[in-house]
């Protein structure tokens, strides 16, 4: 049987200071957990400690695309479209999970899709970057061409 997305969502976010993050509402990173997976994710784009992922992106005071996949089961291998692409494991105590911006409102999920409290696959996928301060954007709030994927499913 092939896997099937059961939803999806879309986010259109202000990523300042060049990252938001993706975690389960109960859990409360560490100032210093969170700053070593953003230093990680400067060099990999993608960084997970298990409790929460942290994406890096290029732009910041430009808005970023994050798209929302929520799958019966893994999804199949990607397309080869995405510059990148980096999967990891993330555990939800609650099965509820969100967008953590910083300084920013958080974009809650649950309403698209409740997991089971557990393990969720996360697949990251990535186009649009060009390099820390360049972007097609005319002007503050404006997209700047810069896309996440997620790809999110119970393990």
């Amino acid at each position: 049987m092939q896997p099937k997305i059961v939803a999806q969502t879309r986010a259109t976010i202000l990523p300042l200071y060049r990252y938001f993050g993706l975690r389960d509402w109960l859990v409360e990173p560490h100032i210093e957990e969170t700053q070593t997976l953003l230093e990680s994710a400067r060099e990999t784009v993608v960084a997970s400690d298990g409790f929460q992922l942290v994406v890096h992106c290029e732009q910041s005071e430009e808005s970023v695309q994050v798209i929302c996949q929520f799958w019966r089961q893994r999804p199949p291998e990607v397309d080869g479209q995405a510059q990148g692409v980096r999967e990891i494991i993330l555990s939800s105590p609650s099965g509820e999970i969100f967008i953590d911006q910083p300084t920013m409102l958080a974009v809650d999920l649950t309403p698209h899709h409740k997991f089971e409290p557990g393990l969720i696959g996360v697949r990251v996928m990535w186009r649009g970057r060009r390099g820390q301060g360049l972007s097609r954007a005319t002007g503050p709030l404006q997209h700047s061409g810069e896309t996440y994927n997620l790809q999110l499913w119970q393990q």
